[in-house]
């Protein structure tokens, strides 16, 4: 996302506050005061972004199966780990980041983790996603294992890493 995507995100947030606030009160909000939810607005996504970033760089610094997990899953695709984590829907990082979800829902990343865990690690770039993205990544992959053996032989082998030591 550009810096003018989230400016104009940003912008249409706090005009769409300032209109509740108008109907439901009936006060009229200045241009300072505008400036000012702006202006925190930018702290609180710059805040939850910084956050965000520490949180898998921390996470990932660690020696563990779910370190094993991005790994593996990097190794298998031939991508970067940072790219498991990649914002975008191209086929080459979303298969491996839907993946990532499905191995660390089955128990691979050493312990079973709930939906909301997984979904904090494995936010691309900070978007907003929940447990329904880890649900519909545990479909995706379900239905690509049935189908494709291209595919089941990736998993295979992705799993074969996870739990050589």
């Amino acid at each position: 996302m550009t810096q003018e995507e989230k400016d104009n995100l940003i912008s249409l947030s706090v005009e769409s506050h300032l209109e509740t606030v108008r109907r439901q009160t009936g006060i009229t909000i200045n241009q300072d005061l505008q400036n000012m939810m702006v202006n925190e607005y930018n702290g609180i996504i710059k805040y939850e972004m910084a956050q965000f970033r520490e949180r898998i760089i921390n996470t990932l610094r660690k020696p563990s199966k779910l370190n094993k997990v991005f790994e593996s899953v990097a190794d298998v695709f031939k991508i970067d780990v940072k790219d498991v984590l990649k914002k975008s829907n191209a086929r080459d990082y979303s298969t491996p980041r839907h993946l990532t979800r499905w191995l660390m829902n089955k128990g691979y990343a050493g312990v079973i983790m709930t939906t909301e865990q997984i979904s904090q690690l494995t936010v691309p770039n900070g978007g907003v996603i929940n447990h329904t993205h880890v649900l519909y990544s545990s479909n995706v992959i379900k239905n690509l294992i049935e189908t494709d053996k291209e595919f089941k032989a990736k998993v295979d082998r992705c799993i074969a890493l996870i739990e050589s030591e």
